[in-house]
């Protein structure tokens, strides 16, 4: 009787492992890590809209630099990012988030969100939408703040500052050389970030809703890079949109982020593993799915227990009892 119960668990056990797939992240330890993206096609810069979202798990209250960066273009905009120990009077508090618009006299039009973000572990979908009129913030597809620049002295947008543009898109801090000869080696972001997404058009809420915890394909209509992080292993990360090779640590081997696992919430999808061209992998969140699979596990366990829990596991195997008669 004891043996298909051994069996049932240990079906259950491989059903549950099956679920867990290539599901990975990138850890920054706000000091030197950063996630460098070069020479992107000029073509494709963004200009009247643009939206940038990412999965972010914050460690600790981002004190430590100035406004770290999750997502930030170097001489432009746009970029997403934490207060820090900014000045800015709207930051009362590091773990606000911020947007920001560059303005044609080289300044920068900022707008600071108003929720304060739990840096205990926890996962947020942050987003930054600018559709040509409206800046706006969102956390976990909810509207934050949103607010109109040019009611409020913006002036005309600034397209590149000076050869910045070569500079590409920066993922988890900052590192450039300015036309001054300034070198930016700061606004590093400690925590783990996830599902880097860049469009070329200014998502409405209900999208940003709808998406945010799907995988994408690549190719939805006005994305313009992403980068799941799902390779999991070595220097190098893929967009599977336009492309987009992102170098970890920027060619500093003490600089490159970690690759964890993702337990980040999103839902499974089909799509080309980044990287593998003409190889198709599903892409789950492991808890959602591992909790599906025991679930189907549990169900053939009460049938087979049905089935066989009363035999003897001699019966089972199809042996014939035997039994000794002591005197």
């Amino acid at each position: 009787m004891l043996i298909p119960r051994y069996l049932t668990i240990l079906f259950v056990f491989f059903l549950c492992v099956s679920a867990y797939e290539d599901n990975y992240a990138l850890s920054f330890d706000g000091e030197d890590d950063i996630v460098r993206v070069g020479h992107l096609n000029t073509d494709l810069l963004l200009s009247d809209s643009w939206t940038l979202e990412a999965w972010v798990k914050p460690f600790g209250d981002q004190k430590g630099h100035f406004q770290p960066n999750i997502i930030g273009f170097p001489g432009r905009h746009p970029n997403l990012e934490f207060c820090g120990t900014t000045t800015n009077t709207d930051c009362d508090n590091p773990t606000k988030t911020l947007t920001q618009l560059r303005e044609k006299d080289g300044n920068y039009y900022t707008v600071v969100g108003n929720k304060t973000l739990d840096t205990d572990n926890k996962w947020y979908h942050l987003a930054a939408t600018w559709d040509n009129v409206t800046l706006s913030l969102y956390i976990d597809g909810e509207l934050d703040i949103s607010i109109k620049p040019y009611q409020h002295g913006y002036n005309e947008p600034l397209g590149c500052y000076f050869e910045l543009c070569d500079e590409g898109l920066d993922i988890g801090g900052y590192r450039f050389l300015s036309p001054q000869g300034t070198y930016y080696n700061n606004q590093y972001f400690k925590g783990i970030i996830d599902e880097v997404r860049v469009w070329r058009v200014g998502r409405t809420q209900s999208e940003i809703k709808k998406f945010m915890n799907q995988v994408l394909s690549g190719a939805e209509p006005g994305l313009l890079y992403y980068w799941p992080f799902d390779e999991g292993t070595g220097t190098l990360v893929s967009s599977i949109a336009e492309v987009g090779y992102g170098a970890l640590g920027g060619g500093i081997l003490t600089a490159e982020p970690r690759w964890v696992r993702s337990d980040a919430p999103l839902i499974f999808s089909y799509r080309t593993k980044p990287g593998h061209s003409n190889s198709s992998a599903i892409y789950v969140t492991a808890g959602f799915m591992s909790v599906v699979f025991f679930l189907i596990g549990a169900i053939v366990g009460v049938v087979l227990h049905r089935r066989f829990g009363n035999r003897n596991p001699s019966q089972y195997f199809g042996v014939s009892q035997v039994t000794t008669e002591v005197n």
